[in-house]
């Protein structure tokens, strides 16, 4: 018996999923915008490139975002939520970023060591040195 071929979108959606997962999402949130890019694509008369543009930068949009994922935790401790965090924070707002950056860098920190901590784990230094 002849073994079925595996598809591009196939391959892609399992990897969505996995994306869903490293950001902390219910399975099936990058598959459920994708079907909503296509819908939408669709019903604004894409033309036939276009559409397919939409439907693969939908189901691949956020592929590799995870690749740097041990230098996020070393930062942040828990990458997958401040992962997650980034869907809900606007991006384009450099105070919500920061916010959430200082927000997570810091956690478990007393207040005091607060304004030391950031400026360190921004150069790359430890945080316990002087």
């Amino acid at each position: 018996m002849p073994v079925p071929s595996l598809r591009m979108g196939e391959l892609a959606a399992t990897l969505a999923l996995a994306q869903d997962n490293a950001f902390g999402q219910p399975l099936e949130s990058q598959l459920r915008s994708c079907l909503l890019a296509d819908r939408l694509s669709e019903k604004m008369g894409l033309d036939a490139d276009l559409h397919a543009t939409v439907y693969w930068v939908a189901l691949l949009r956020y592929l590799g975002c995870t690749g740097h994922a041990h230098e996020v935790a070393a930062l942040f401790g828990d990458e997958i939520a401040i992962r997650a965090q980034t869907l809900v924070h606007d991006a384009a707002n450099p105070a919500d970023v920061m916010r959430d950056v200082v927000a997570f860098a810091t956690t478990g920190r007393p207040p005091e060591e607060r304004d030391r901590v950031m400026p360190r784990r921004i150069a790359g230094r430890s945080i316990l040195a002087d």
